[in-house]
Parts: C-alpha cells; structure tokens; sequence
C-alpha cells in the first residue's frame, strides 16, 4: 500500500486498488478514540472505502450476473 494524497486538505492515507479498477483510500483514523473514527479530512473523502462499500457491493454483483450469463450463454 502507498501513500495516497488527492486534494489539499489529505494529509495522506493508505490507496489501494479495488476489483471495480478504481483507487480507494483507507483514510486516517483519530488516535484519541479507541473506536475507528475519522479525521475530519476524511470523513466526506469521495475516496474514502468506508464511503464507496456499496458502489462496490453493486459492481461486484454486476460483475456476477456478466459471468453467470456466460456460463448459461445467455
């Protein structure tokens, strides 16, 4: 995982790439709670993962109905 800065106010989080080919953020988390809080930075991030879980549940079922297609050949 590297590093991953994508606008002004992001002091850098984890970036990875997701199945649906596009870059999340792990973003960073608030040491002061014992709990997974977010920077304020991150909270609205487009890129955050936490903020992108069902567009990706939504591809990856997608992308489940394609293969199952294929198999039927339909």
């Amino acid at each position: 995982m590297s590093r991953f800065v994508h606008h002004k106010k992001c002091k850098g989080g984890h970036a990875f790439e997701e199945i649906d080919h596009n870059v999340y953020c792990l973003g960073r988390t608030d040491d002061y709670f014992e709990d997974e809080v977010f920077l304020p930075e991150c909270k609205k991030c487009p890129r955050l993962l936490k903020n992108n879980e069902n567009k990706i549940e939504e591809y990856a079922k997608e992308q489940q109905c394609d293969i199952a297609r294929t198999w039927v050949g339909k």
